[in-house]
């Protein structure tokens, strides 16, 4: 995980332990990619580098410096090879992992690059921008082959289905008229717009495919995380979050689990409708809240209310405790003995 103090972490994803802290950048980290092996962990930061990283030992093995401005999205290629990066500067930059050589500059695209991702066969690259545009490049040549066009804000998360035909999107809020962030499936051969989910109440910071191709997950600064039926396009579930849910990732082992960063500064790994904070102290399951009804941050939680026990059956009887049965004697006896009382006074007075 990367955070606003400069740093990554590193967390057992079974315990939610810290077991590295990783110290260098000199600015916010904005984005962070495991290698496909696992070995390596590249980063970028507002301070305008990428950096790659030992992912057991956590010592910086390389500082890649080219960008001109913040770098928010980082990636390596599938047979890790290859790293890309979408910057502030508008441009994507390709480099050499073992190296840290630049070897493409990818220039087409008009505001910043907010999310990069290789395609599963490592050909192509797609993009999201400030522009309002997602673009698909050749990754061998740079060479720009499709721009995807629909979304009416910022596309701020992009990723391709694990089959490599479709590819997902996730948008800002429309300022002009008010719509909120939208989630967009295309075909990523034709550029075709396939379908879009709504739902969210606000922007959607990030979007990605489960590994079978059939589910999509999608957090959004509404503060919630939403999965959905990639082929219907229909939500099957949404938890609340304590903040704008920034990253999201579904296991690549195929576990039902996700993982996200939070902007309350936490990791948490999400199981089916359960999830556990990563910290350094213990940790607990914790139930999510219900399903937001209004924008902004959660309702209150309601006072716990007892719950009534259910009636007997019939032709049951119901054991009563010894007190309550002793308790329930006298009261019946002050009442006998209270009716005798006012009837011995009653008639006194007619006498």
């Amino acid at each position: 995980s990367g955070s606003d103090d400069n740093t990554l972490k590193v967390w057992d994803a079974e315990t939610g332990q810290e077991t590295l802290t990783l110290k260098g950048h000199t600015d916010p980290v904005l984005s962070v990619s495991f290698s496909p092996d696992g070995e390596r962990i590249v980063s970028g930061s507002d301070d305008n580098t990428l950096k790659v990283w030992d992912a057991e030992t956590g010592q910086e093995t390389l500082t890649l410096k080219g960008h001109t401005d913040s770098v928010g999205s980082v990636s390596f290629s599938p047979d890790g090879e290859w790293i890309v990066s979408g910057s502030d500067d508008n441009t994507l930059k390709v480099w050499d992992a073992e190296t840290g050589q630049e070897t493409l500059t990818l220039k087409g695209h008009t505001a910043p690059v907010w999310s990069v991702s290789f395609s599963p066969d490592g050909e192509r690259i797609v993009s999201g921008s400030d522009d309002n545009t997602l673009k698909v490049w050749d990754a061998e040549t740079g060479q720009e082959t499709l721009t995807l066009k629909g979304h009416t804000a910022s596309v701020w998360s992009v990723s391709f289905s694990p089959d490599g035909e479709r590819i997902v999107s996730g948008s800002g809020t429309d300022d002009v008229d008010g719509k909120s962030g939208e989630i967009w499936i295309w075909d990523a051969r034709s550029g075709d717009a396939v379908r879009q989910l709504t739902g969210h109440k606000d922007t959607v910071l990030s979007v990605a495919f489960d590994s079978s191709g059939q589910r999509v997950v999608s957090g959004g600064a509404d503060r919630t995380l939403r999965f959905w039926d990639a082929d219907s396009g229909a939500q099957l579930l949404s938890l609340n979050d304590d903040g704008y849910v920034f990253g999201a990732r579904f296991d690549p082992s195929g576990k039902n689990r996700v993982v996200t960063g939070s902007g309350d500064g936490t990791v948490k790994v999400w199981l089916q409708a359960r999830h556990v904070a990563a910290s350094t102290g213990p940790v607990e399951p914790v139930p999510p809240a219900p399903d937001p009804k209004t924008h902004g941050p959660p309702p209150a939680e309601p006072e716990p209310v007892t719950p009534t026990p259910p009636a007997p059956p019939p032709h049951v009887t119901v054991p009563v405790d010894t007190p309550e049965l002793l308790w329930l004697l006298i009261a019946v006896i002050t009442l006998v003995l209270a009716v005798v009382l006012l009837t011995l006074v009653s008639r006194q007075r007619r006498v």
